[in-house]
């Protein structure tokens, strides 16, 4: 997400513009055909609630790692690479 400036150069709360990631509204607008980046969230949604439900079921459980790799959704903006 892109956050505008606020004083001082550090992002300024409450104010961004969420293109390109996630398949946004923005992003699949036939005028601008953006590329984008799908991080997955409804996997990554559903692993949390089946970790946290197992955590409860037996405190014991050791904590564990999980990579889900995010999805290139190549739109207009993606260049076709040539060597």
């Amino acid at each position: 997400m892109w956050h505008a400036p606020g004083p001082g150069g550090g992002p300024r709360q409450g104010l961004g513009l969420d293109v390109g990631a996630r398949g946004s509204p923005l992003a699949k607008s036939r005028y601008l055909d953006m590329s984008s980046v799908d991080y997955r969230g409804d996997i990554v949604g559903s692993d949390v609630a089946n970790a946290l439900l197992a955590r409860i079921q037996d405190p014991t459980l050791e904590p564990r790692r999980k990579l889900i790799e995010p999805a290139l959704i190549v739109r207009g903006t993606t260049a076709r690479f040539s060597g």
